[in-house]
């Protein structure tokens, strides 16, 4: 947030400034600021003792500001902040005005530090150790998923969209727990029905951290290839879920540019549906069945666009529960 503050404050006293209020032998030409550091120092004597009172006032705010070299370097930066000192002691009336800035960005950074914050796009993040959601990339291992004509394997998709998921939501301070973070199943070596006990092994990690909410990443496939779009399912009976999953929905349609995307469905026979206690829900991100769609679920930019448009969907509940309580 405050590098762009200091983009702002660089370019409003050293450029705008100068050019309207400063006599020309105030400042060094162009040639001055691409040339060599020491040079620099040779040409320009800076009054230090008015740099260090003006500093002690401006502290820790001037050291966000920087000025544009080509080659940025610490020796630059110091330059670039004596450079303002200079102004300052020149312009003295303008004092005041920074100090006003520089308490502005302070407030920018005390609200940086509040439970809520909008991030880019207007959005709002949770704080450290608020929230907790567990992501589980459905499949994994001996148990491929749905397969693609080509031989794309669904397993490997659900877990590359949702490593990208997991890293955005971590970005955002929000505790992440993964059902599987490789191409297993924690029943490998079950003798029987290893698929079953993978899911109870699901069940039980999701119920042990009882987290705010669940998103399992899979695909999905259909007899007839045209058939294309994702779609996110819920427990038929739980409102929380419904809920999260029409944000999920509206995300997707928003950060994918899908041209086509189903309407959520609930599901009272999916077995993680049933047996998962938080809000669950499950994101069919495409269908494995239509080859186009399935070129496209092989790009990392859309496999990013999907796991982007996810993550937004999981904060935007987070931060705005009330919306469970709204008509759907």
């Amino acid at each position: 947030m405050y590098a762009g503050s200091g983009h702002v404050a660089t370019y409003m006293f050293l450029f705008l400034y100068p050019s309207m209020t400063c006599r020309p032998e105030h400042f060094p030409g162009k040639q001055a600021m691409y040339s060599d550091v020491w040079k620099t120092e040779q040409l320009h004597i800076i009054d230090l003792t008015f740099g260090k009172k003006v500093s002690y006032l401006l502290s820790p705010y001037t050291t966000l500001l920087y000025f544009p070299f080509p080659q940025h370097t610490v020796s630059q930066t110091y330059y670039s902040r004596d450079l303002l000192m200079r102004h300052l002691k020149h312009n003295k009336r303008l004092i005041p005005a920074c100090a006003v800035l520089f308490c502005f960005l302070a407030a920018l950074f005390m609200l940086s530090q509040s439970p809520l914050l909008p991030t880019a796009g207007g959005r709002i993040r949770g704080r450290e150790a608020d929230y907790t959601v567990v992501i589980d990339p459905g499949h994994g291992g001996i148990d491929p998923g749905k397969v693609s004509a080509s031989g794309v394997e669904e397993k490997e998709l659900n877990l590359a969209i949702a490593l990208r998921l997991r890293r955005l939501l971590e970005a955002q301070d929000i505790a992440v727990v993964m059902t599987r973070t490789d191409d297993v199943i924690e029943a490998q070596n079950v003798e029987s029905n290893k698929k079953q006990a993978d899911l109870d092994y699901r069940i039980d990690l999701i119920n042990d951290t009882a987290p705010d909410l669940v998103v399992s990443i899979h695909q999905n496939s259909f007899p007839d290839p045209q058939v294309y779009g994702a779609q996110v399912f819920y427990h038929g009976k739980d409102k929380e879920s419904q809920a999260l999953s029409q944000i999920l929905k509206d995300q997707i349609v928003e950060g994918t540019d899908q041209t086509k995307i189903r309407d959520i469905k609930g599901n009272e026979s999916y077995y993680l549906l049933q047996k998962s206690t938080p809000p669950t829900t499950i994101v069919e991100c495409g269908f494995l069945s239509n080859p186009e769609e399935t070129k496209l679920l092989l790009s990392p930019i859309y496999q990013e666009k999907m796991a982007w448009s996810i993550h937004m969907g999981i904060l935007l509940y987070l931060n705005h529960p009330s919306l469970s309580d709204s008509p759907l």
